[in-house]
């Protein structure tokens, strides 16, 4: 897949030394590393969120976390993996922050799905493709439940009142929808037909 040569570019852009020496503080190496992986930051949060300023201050807000936190890296980890998971949780701060608005509930979807695959290094680009097909799969109810929370950020209370449906049965439709779709994602990122 096009995702796992994406991000081993990214994470060969940064030399072994280079991290050696952010590890004894040095300004050349992070200049380096962030020169080398700021596009892969910013291209993560930019699929995420639709505003570019917002995109830009989530990256800048990584890169903090990452020089702040350095000195716990192990250096004989995948340091884009390690970046990949400071994103994540500087994204989810921001979700949690923004929760209730309409861009975001469909960023916790792909949140959601993307620990679903087990996508530790992937960039978003071939995930939210896949969404959109996998979703046009289910049955309509399961489209629709996902549709009213993600989408439309209604709470699961209020879909089952509209759909006349018990609380505990929306709730099952969810979790099954997720599960189904999770399902072809795996699928379709492993290389099996959709």
């Amino acid at each position: 897949m096009t995702n796992v040569s994406i991000s081993r570019s990214y994470s060969e852009s940064v030399s072994k030394e280079t991290l050696q020496g952010m590890m004894c503080g040095d300004r050349d190496s992070m200049t380096k590393a962030y020169l080398a992986l700021q596009p892969f930051c910013f291209g993560y949060f930019r699929s995420k969120v639709l505003d570019t300023c917002a995109a830009e201050d989530l990256t800048q807000e990584a890169f903090l976390r990452v020089f702040r936190d350095f000195a716990r890296y192990d250096l004989n980890r995948d340091f884009t993996a390690w970046l990949l998971g400071i994103c994540r949780n500087v994204f989810r701060e921001y979700v949690r922050k923004l929760s209730g608005r309409r861009e975001i509930m469909w960023s916790e979807l792909c949140l959601d799905l993307a620990e679903a695959v087990d996508d530790e290094v992937g960039l978003y680009e071939e995930l939210l493709p896949l969404v959109s097909v996998c979703m046009s799969r289910l049955a309509p109810n399961s489209r629709a439940v996902l549709s009213a929370h993600y989408r439309d950020g209604k709470k699961v209370a209020e879909i089952a009142v509209d759909m006349q449906r018990s609380l505990s049965a929306v709730k099952m439709q969810m979790l099954r929808a997720r599960k189904a779709i999770k399902g072809c994602i795996r699928k379709a990122m492993h290389g099996s037909e959709l």
